[in-house]
């Protein structure tokens, strides 16, 4: 019988601490299973916690089976779990060193947010969103990115409906005629459906408009009708 599959979720959150622990003690399937512990009861919020595929952390046995895929990784793979720093993990195809004023203005965006360094995937996309919407400000550019890293760890890049809403937002916020006031856009950049970790996201865009209970109760009872009238 095949073991239980673990959600993306949880086999890129072991990645990133094997290749980031210090010593090769912190690499342990037990105690990286202490650290996803801490993680799900203490750093994930409630909301985040009660979906489904958050539910309880893979247990031990299923760490060192993703351990083990981990390691055969080719490294290009691998690196992409560890945190950015200059000018270590720069002149890669993913980094190359003209990249380098983009990933310092990074830096110092997080830094000023008393926030850690990103990872390398992180860091990845923000590079590749800064080429495609430059005038944007980093705090728009680095949550595009959040949601481009969440997306690659899903999965999903090859599904356009998941990429598309990000598309369609670089190509209207980069037209050359398009008159954006980046003060405004936290707000708009909210008809995005993000779905991350990412704990920077709250802080930077707490004014994202939520979710209207009835129209979203609403689109729930439509569904339902739908899927009825199909049956």
């Amino acid at each position: 019988m095949a073991p239980p599959r673990v959600n993306t979720y949880w086999v890129a959150k072991v990645g990133e601490i094997y290749e980031q622990a210090a010593q090769e003690k912190d690499r342990s399937a037990t105690a990286i299973s202490l650290q996803l512990k801490h993680h799900f009861a203490f750093e994930l919020k409630d909301r985040e916690r009660e979906k489904a595929e958050y539910h309880a952390p893979p247990s031990p046995r299923s760490i060192s089976r993703i351990i083990k895929e981990h390691q055969q990784k080719p490294e290009a793979q691998r690196i992409q779990h560890r945190l950015f720093s200059w000018p270590q993990s720069m002149g890669t195809p993913d980094l190359p060193w003209e990249a380098s004023r983009a990933m310092l203005e990074l830096l110092g965006l997080l830094s000023q947010s008393g926030h850690n360094r990103p990872l390398n995937r992180n860091a990845k996309w923000y590079w590749r969103i800064s080429q495609a919407l430059p005038a944007a400000p980093p705090i728009v550019r680095y949550h595009l990115a959040a949601e481009m890293a969440f997306m690659e760890v899903a999965g999903v890049l090859a599904h356009r409906q998941f990429t598309e809403p990000v598309e369609k937002y670089l190509v209207t916020r980069g037209s050359p005629t398009a008159a954006i006031d980046w003060t405004k856009e936290f707000s708009a950049y909210g008809s995005l459906v993000i779905e991350s970790d990412d704990p920077i996201q709250e802080d930077l865009f707490a004014e994202r408009p939520q979710p209207n209970p009835e129209e979203t109760k609403a689109d729930t009872k439509k569904g339902e009708n739908n899927e009825q009238a199909t049956q």
